[in-house]
């Protein structure tokens, strides 16, 4: 019989331990670092938001992130709109809401563009400043932080994420700015993995997905090592040598 993982209703604090296990699956993805790499470096030659620019960068993290931008054009657009009324340097939470909440057209399904949002801002605004926003990073920050430490906010709700984010990563000596937008996201994907690895379609990353299938002796280890005490080990977890 297949584990799930039990969550208890009480946080549950993150260890250092978990997050450098987390680092160290990472370094494993060759693929992600990949990706990582040519948004950074895209950042590096491109540095202004001009219209090319932003069309190039909006075009970059929806392909390599599949952010579900249709309308990538309309979407640059709106982004150097936006970044024409903020200063990039200095802006907060309220950029990546700005960003997300792209003008729709009549008969349109209106929806928020968080996660690409956060992402856009965090490989060309500010990485420190703007954590990446997704599914995987707020089911682990709702986990370790429970209601009161991360609570809902359905008008500002990366702000409320941020808030989040950083009240988990105080009291960590992390050594890099992303080494909690690692753990986040490993940590959620594996917890979701756990939870449907019965189904046929499970909604993982394909690189994570042949990590969590056969991860061998050392990235086993690791996994256990990052995942918190109150999920139940799978069998694949405890691979010896």
């Amino acid at each position: 019989m297949k584990t799930k993982p039990r969550i208890t209703p009480t946080p549950s604090a993150l260890t250092l331990e978990q997050a450098k296990a987390a680092v160290r699956l990472s370094n494993r993805m060759s693929g992600w670092q990949r990706t990582d790499a040519a948004l950074l470096q895209l950042a590096k030659t491109n540095p202004g938001f001009d219209g090319p620019s932003c069309l190039l960068k909006v075009v970059a993290v929806n392909a390599l992130y599949g952010t579900q931008i249709r309308a990538v054009v309309r979407m640059a657009n709106h982004v150097e709109g936006v970044l024409r009324k903020h200063d990039a340097a200095t802006a907060g939470p309220e950029l990546v809401h700005d960003i997300a909440d792209m003008p729709f057209r009549t008969g349109e399904k209106e929806r928020r563009f968080l996660s690409f949002a956060a992402k856009f801002c965090h490989f060309f605004v500010d990485v420190r400043r703007f954590p990446i926003y997704d599914e995987a990073a707020r089911f682990m920050l709702h986990f370790h932080l429970g209601k009161n430490g991360y609570p809902s906010s359905k008008d500002e709700p990366y702000k409320a994420f941020c808030e989040a984010f950083a009240r988990l990563r105080a009291p960590l000596p992390l050594e890099g700015d992303r080494d909690l937008d690692r753990y986040l996201w490993i940590g959620g994907m594996y917890a979701r993995w756990l939870r449907q690895r019965g189904s046929k379609n499970v909604l993982v990353n394909a690189e994570l997905l042949s990590l969590f299938k056969a991860p061998g002796a050392e990235a086993a280890r690791d996994l256990d090592a990052m995942l918190p005490p109150e999920f139940e080990r799978p069998s694949l977890a405890r691979t010896p040598g």
